[in-house]
């Protein structure tokens, strides 16, 4: 495209699937250290799109998603997405798209004999998200060396491309002090890549039970989020547990 049809080229509004937060076909970080929240947030946001339910007071464009997650236990997993779906539900909000779970699916990033059942699920559900719980589950690659963790930014981009979705890395930290991106686990490879990074921290329990949640993002490219606390409840209506998080007023 010559010069002068480059600059007055009419540009495209953005659009996004959680506004200022996931935009289509990037990739988002959440990293933290384990039990502090990633997972049950990112339970949360996956509902919200296909109930096109406000995440956190951002607007959601409705779409389907997917999870593929071989850190927690099915019988977790099946009990966290039941809570959600019935605090979207006392909510008001009725589901409108599609949820689809690969549990423990022996999908490697960096094993394309490993691609064909995921490639064949994602085609037929062309999610709006695709969400990997975690990394390091996902290839067999030297998180600490670039060369390798370059290899698995390229296989996420691929994943990506098979439906233009957008990806949601979730990642442990392997320090407990320091800034995020000395605390994230690996190379540096993995967080160039990203479009939007978060750490997820919790800030107080209850009973043993995540009561607030910090929700930080890290200054990236065109997409930062305001930080903020998150306030997960928990209830007995819609009979049984309803699980719902909230923006709280409180900014970190």
């Amino acid at each position: 495209m010559r010069n002068g049809h480059f600059l007055t080229r009419t540009r495209q509004s953005n659009t996004y699937i959680v506004d200022k937060l996931l935009a289509p076909n990037r990739l988002s970080l959440w990293g933290s250290c384990p039990g502090e929240g990633k997972s049950l947030c990112a339970g949360a946001l996956g509902y919200a799109i296909p109930y096109e339910a406000n995440f956190l007071n951002m607007g959601v464009t409705l779409g389907n998603v997917m999870f593929i997650d071989s850190e927690n236990r099915l019988d977790i997993l099946q009990s966290r997405a039941l809570n959600i779906k019935k605090g979207y539900e006392k909510d008001g909000y009725s589901m409108k798209g599609d949820v689809d779970f690969q549990h423990y699916s022996g999908f490697l990033l960096d094993d394309k004999s490993t691609w064909q059942k995921i490639e064949q699920e994602i085609r037929g559900l062309s999610p709006s998200l695709i969400i990997l719980d975690h990394l390091a589950c996902f290839h067999h690659q030297d998180e600490d060396r670039e060369t390798s963790m370059k290899r698995v930014t390229t296989a996420l981009e691929e994943l990506m491309g098979v439906s233009n979705s957008s990806i949601l890395v979730l990642h442990h930290f392997n320090k407990s002090d320091g800034t995020f991106f000395k605390r994230l686990r690996g190379s540096s490879a993995l967080y160039a890549k990203t479009d939007v990074a978060c750490e997820i921290r919790a800030l107080s329990t209850n009973n043993g039970r995540l009561e607030t949640i910090g929700f930080i993002p890290q200054a990236r490219k065109e997409i930062t989020p305001d930080s903020l606390r998150i306030k997960v409840e928990e209830g007995t209506d819609c009979g049984g547990n309803a699980l719902k998080v909230s923006h709280s007023p409180f900014y970190i």
